[in-house]
């Protein structure tokens, strides 16, 4: 699936049981920079530059912030989002240029990045009671939209192994895995989720890149 900066399939802003320890994982190709910001707790310092591939669902209520993650080709950042506050905790530097697999690992409110299934980063703890996965692909408007390939979108419910990572990458799911939560196949652009996830099934068409 290409998104070419204006596209985004908004699922919900975050998912309510779906938080403190979990995972993304993806693979991308992005076709833009995002801005480098710094690693804090604190601030807004994503409400400009940046490609959220997924984008950081806001929270509402202050103690509490959805995850959302910005992709470029010169690296991948982790950011948190609820009122007045929308600040990177995770930043990693690496050229992605080609075909790259992104798992952004949450282990009791803090990220982890690993990047072709090798451990690489590991960013600040959120000082939020709790931390959510959000739901919003492609897009947070209006602070960034991600542009490149983006194809199989994996949630899980729990914080997973490098180990299973590493093993698990180039498969293609059932919807039947334990602890998957939800499951976005781009292909031919189309988003689908297994039809036995019955209660997370989406189908969305997108523009096509041309």
């Amino acid at each position: 699936m290409y998104f070419k900066g204006k596209e985004h399939v908004v699922v919900q802003p975050i998912f309510e049981n779906i938080r403190n320890s979990f995972t993304y994982e993806f693979w991308v190709k992005p076709k833009e920079s995002h801005k480098i910001v710094d690693e804090t707790i604190n601030g807004i310092s994503g409400l400009s530059g940046q490609r959220y591939l997924i984008g950081p669902g806001h929270a509402v209520i202050g103690e509490r912030a959805g995850v959302g993650v910005s992709a470029g080709t010169n690296g991948v950042t982790v950011f948190e989002h609820t009122s007045s506050h929308l600040p990177a905790l995770l930043v990693y530097e690496i050229p992605l240029t080609e075909w790259t697999h992104v798992a952004i690992v949450y282990d009791d409110k803090t990220p982890f990045l690993f990047i072709n299934g090798e451990f690489k980063s590991k960013g600040l703890s959120s000082s939020k009671n709790n931390v959510y996965a959000s739901g919003l692909i492609g897009g947070y408007d209006p602070y960034g939209f991600y542009i490149g390939y983006i194809k199989d979108i994996k949630l899980w419910d729990y914080s997973r192994t490098e180990k299973e990572i590493k093993e698990g990458m180039h498969e293609i799911l059932t919807g039947e895995e334990e602890g998957l939560f939800r499951y976005w196949w781009f292909h031919n652009n189309i988003t689908i989720s297994p039809p036995n996830l019955i209660n997370n099934f989406i189908l969305t068409a997108l523009p096509r890149a041309y």
